[in-house]
């Protein structure tokens, strides 16, 4: 099965279903077992409001992506101009997530599966 055409990935014109799961299983579930799964949790048990500890998994999340700024395919080709809506964008999407996962009774795996979505359009 060829999903490079509906997912309009003109960098892996190819990608196969075997590629999207292991995206799932590692960058979704990876990656949100972190934030979420562990740091939302550890951060809240210091006293922080959702609201909070959101807002300090936004910078962090900022910074773990920061590489990517530098990898040709990444967010190198965005526009200086634009970085503040990218962080904003994080900001709400740190705010989202947070309350979509509470929201799931602490449910990663939805999450999991939209981390690709998003990703691979």
């Amino acid at each position: 099965m060829d999903l490079g055409e509906f997912l309009g990935s003109k960098e892996y014109p190819n990608v196969g279903w075997e590629l999207v799961l292991i995206e799932v299983i590692f960058f979704g579930c990876g990656e949100e077992s972190g934030w979420r799964g562990y740091a939302l949790d550890a951060l809240r048990a210091d006293g922080r409001t959702a609201y909070a500890a959101s807002t300090v998994l936004a910078i962090f999340w900022a910074g773990w992506h920061l590489p990517l700024f530098f990898y040709a395919h990444g967010l190198a080709t965005l526009s200086p101009l634009l970085v503040p809506g990218w962080l904003v964008s994080l900001l709400f999407g740190s705010y989202l997530t947070t309350w979509l996962y509470r929201s799931s009774r602490d449910c990663l795996w939805w999450r999991s599966s939209t981390v690709v979505s998003t990703w691979c359009r």
